[in-house]
C-alpha cells in the first residue's frame, strides 16, 4: 500500500517534505504548511501505520525510509526534496539520508536521541506496556495539553492514537529505544541540521553534544523555552528555521547555536 501524502503549494517550487511523530500525522505541520506554501511545494507524508496510512504495515525505520524515498521520486519534479522530521519522523529522516541520499537536498531533524534511551533489560518489558499507556485516554488528553494542540486539532490526535495498532507501537518503540545514530555520509554532513527544544528529555539533549563531537560538520541548534513538539509551541520560529536552512541563509537569532553551520551561508537580499 502506498503512503498517503498531503500536498500544498506549486510543484514548480522547491519541495519540502515533512515527517511527523508517533501518534500524530501530517496535520502536526499545519502551521509550517501555512507559512511556507506560497514559496515551496510542501509534502506531508503519513508514515506506515500512522494517520491516513494506518493500513500500511510498519516494518522498520529503514523500510519506511525506502517508501518515503520512492514517494519523493514520484511526487517531486526532480526526485529530491528538503526534508524535515520530528521525533519518529526525525529517525526516519536520518535513515533516508543514510540509505537514499540521492533524494535529499538538505535535512532538519528534531527530538531524536543518538544512543539507546535505556538499557535493554528495561526496554523489552516497557515495549509491552507502552501500547496500553499510549492509548490511555487521560494520558492522551495530558499529552495534547502539553503539546499545546488547538482545540480543533485534539479530535485528530485522538483519532490517530486510536488507529495505531499494538504491533505498530511495539515495533516502533523497539527500534527507538535501542536506537544508535548511524554513520552519516561524510559528504552530506553539512546538509544536516539537528535541533531540539531546551526542555527536551536528557537523552536527547545529550545527543546534541554527541552530534557536535562526532559529526563536526553537522549544524546543531537549540530552541529556547521549548519541549519535544516545539513546532507547535513556537510555530513561527520553527518555520523561520526551515526557511533559513532551505534557502541557506542565517538561522534565526532566537536559536542557540551549539555547532554552527559549515555550509557557505548566503546573505539575505
Amino acid at each position: 500500500m502506498k503512503l498517503v501524502a498531503h500536498e500544498s503549494g506549486s510543484k514548480e517550487k522547491p519541495a519540502i517534505l515533512f515527517l511527523h511523530g508517533l501518534g500524530v500525522s501530517s496535520w502536526m505541520w499545519h502551521d509550517q504548511f501555512e507559512g511556507l506554501k506560497d514559496d515551496f511545494y510542501c509534502l506531508g507524508v503519513d508514515l506506515p501505520g500512522n494517520g491516513e496510512s494506518f493500513q500500511a504495515e510498519w516494518h522498520s525505520l529503514d523500510k519506511s525510509a525506502a517508501q518515503v524515498a520512492q514517494l519523493i521520486r514520484e511526487k517531486t519534479a526532480d526526485g529530491k526534496a528538503h526534508v524535515v522530521g520530528l521525533s519518529l519522523g526525525g529517525y526516519t529522516a536520518v535513515s533516508l539520508l543514510t540509505n537514499h541520499p540521492d533524494t535529499v537536498y538538505s535535512m532538519i531533524v528534531s527530538g531524536i536521541s543518538t544512543s539507546p534511551l535505556m538499557k535493554k533489560r528495561w526496554a523489552r518489558p516497557l515495549s509491552k506496556v507502552i501500547p496500553y499507556l499510549i492509548k490511555f485516554k487521560p494520558l492522551v488528553r495530558l499529552s495534547a495539553k502539553t503539546m499545546q494542540f488547538p482545540e480543533e486539532i485534539v479530535p485528530l490526535y485522538f483519532r490517530d492514537i486510536d488507529r495505531l495498532s499494538k504491533q505498530t507501537i511495539q515495533r516502533i518503540y523497539h527500534e527507538v529505544l535501542n536506537y544508535r545514530l548511524p554513520s552519516l555520509p561524510s559528504s552530506r554532513a553539512d546538509d544536516l541540521l539537528v535541533s531540539s527544544g531546551d526542555k527536551e528529555a536528557g537523552a536527547i539533549l545529550r545527543g546534541l553534544n554527541f552530534v557536535k563531537k562526532h559529526y563536526g560538520k553537522t549544524a546543531v541548534v537549540q530552541a529556547p523555552d521549548a519541549h519535544h513538539g516545539w513546532n507547535a509551541e513556537h510555530p513561527q520560529l520553527f518555520t523561520d528555521m526551515i526557511r533559513a536552512w532551505v534557502l541557506n541563509q542565517p538561522l534565526p537569532d532566537r536559536l542557540k547555536i551549539i555547532n554552527p553551520p559549515q555550509r557557505k551561508i548566503l546573505a539575505f537580499d
